[in-house]
């Protein structure tokens, strides 16, 4: 499962690169892994769905940035969107 890679002391290391605390490893990995199994499981999917849409979005703003959702770079959204950027 991938969120059990951010466990890891390689995913701590880098949170620093990200202009993250070392210290938010465990809660991005719990807020990852956690409502991964209820998903898998069937148990509070809705809740489960809303949280891993947050940690999702907060993912993409802090490696992908706003600027490459909205301006030049947004090649990672031409597949979604069928436009020409």
């Amino acid at each position: 499962m991938h969120p059990l890679g951010k466990f890891g002391p390689g995913f701590a290391e880098n949170l620093p690169n990200m202009g993250l605390p070392a210290e938010m490893q465990i809660p991005i990995a719990l807020a990852e892994f956690v409502p991964g199994v209820l998903l898998i499981i069937g148990g509070l999917t809705r809740i489960s769905a809303s949280l891993l849409s947050i940690v999702m979005l907060g993912a993409i703003f802090m490696v992908k940035g706003a600027q490459s959702l909205t301006g030049k770079g947004a090649w990672s959204l031409i597949c979604c969107s069928w436009q020409d950027v």
